[in-house]
């Protein structure tokens, strides 16, 4: 077996030399394209609006809402488990949010409001109702800004158009 080992470690050696060699030539070769640092630049800029775009919830797809519905009260009560009481009644109002964005409309959201107040602390629910007052407020100011005949459709101001 003697015989076979220098030969072999040899013959490897060479194999991953080579390797090594391609790989040094090809990045040279890429490198030195008059267009690697756009083609870069672009390869980012696209990865990034790919991320961000999968950030934000598209309230006419009823799926997406669903998943961003349950998502947050997930969110919501692991944070109150925890004992961070903002973050749980940040996630619950934009559960209550999204609610209101599915086919039943204002009905599911005062069914899931009902539900809260069952399921929470008195001081809790209050404050999960005045973040939705506090939202609802800053988009109706929102609005009056605008010139007549302009709508919104799906507010900027909204926490819930994009996800956390």
């Amino acid at each position: 077996m003697g015989f076979f080992a220098d030969p072999l470690k040899i013959g490897l050696c060479g194999v991953a030399g080579a390797v090594i060699a391609f790989c040094v030539y090809f990045d040279q070769q890429r490198r030195s394209d008059p267009n690697f640092k756009e083609k870069l630049r672009e390869k980012r800029r696209r990865a990034k609006e790919r991320k961000a775009k999968k950030n934000v919830l598209d309230i006419s797809d009823p799926e997406s809402v669903k998943r961003f519905f349950m998502q947050e009260m997930q969110l919501a009560q692991t944070a109150i488990e925890t004992g961070n009481v903002g973050a749980g009644v940040h996630h619950f109002a934009n559960a209550v949010q999204a609610s209101s964005f599915t086919g039943q409309g204002q009905g599911h959201s005062q069914q899931l409001l009902s539900a809260l107040q069952q399921m929470l602390e008195p001081q809790v629910f209050m404050a999960v109702i005045e973040e939705i007052r506090t939202r609802s407020q800053q988009s109706q100011q929102g609005q009056q800004g605008r010139p007549q005949g302009q709508t919104e459709q799906a507010a900027p101001t909204n926490p819930i158009t994009e996800l956390d």
